[in-house]
């Protein structure tokens, strides 16, 4: 099974620990389903690590480098404007796609769970995916 995290997974299973999030990561660690991410969402995530969460240099490189021991970057080659509201959504629906997901999973009520354009990956909650994982 592939899946795309959205950043607020990764932020949330980073900064929040014991939540559902945490729970997906340890999941994507010991290897139940293939995750993916691109470089946005490596980059989305050191920004706001830095930003809303203040942690410095060597503290956002050893999350990265543990999220990228998770899974496999993928080079998004196309581009999506489906989301015209928050832009950089559309980065992660554009991994989606690259990686031939089966599912994007994110906590994104506002502009990505709500979206009703058919994909050909499944757009769920985490509490959802955990249960179709779990």
């Amino acid at each position: 099974m592939k899946v795309v995290f959205d950043t607020n997974i990764y932020i949330s299973g980073l900064i929040f620990k014991g939540g559902i999030p945490s729970r997906l990561m340890e999941l994507a660690q010991d290897r139940k389903f293939s995750l993916f991410f691109s470089p946005h969402i490596l980059e989305e995530i050191r920004a706001v690590t830095r930003l809303k969460f203040d942690l410095n240099l060597n503290e956002r490189d050893r999350l990265i480098r543990w999220v990228e021991s998770l899974g496999q970057v993928v080079y998004p080659s196309r581009t999506v404007k489906v989301v015209k509201s928050d832009d950089p959504d559309n980065r992660i629906l554009e991994c989606a796609l690259e990686a031939e997901a089966d599912y994007l999973v994110t906590g994104d009520k506002k502009h990505l769970l709500s979206l009703k354009q058919e994909f050909s990956f499944k757009i769920i909650a985490p509490a959802e995916f955990y249960r179709v994982i779990s």
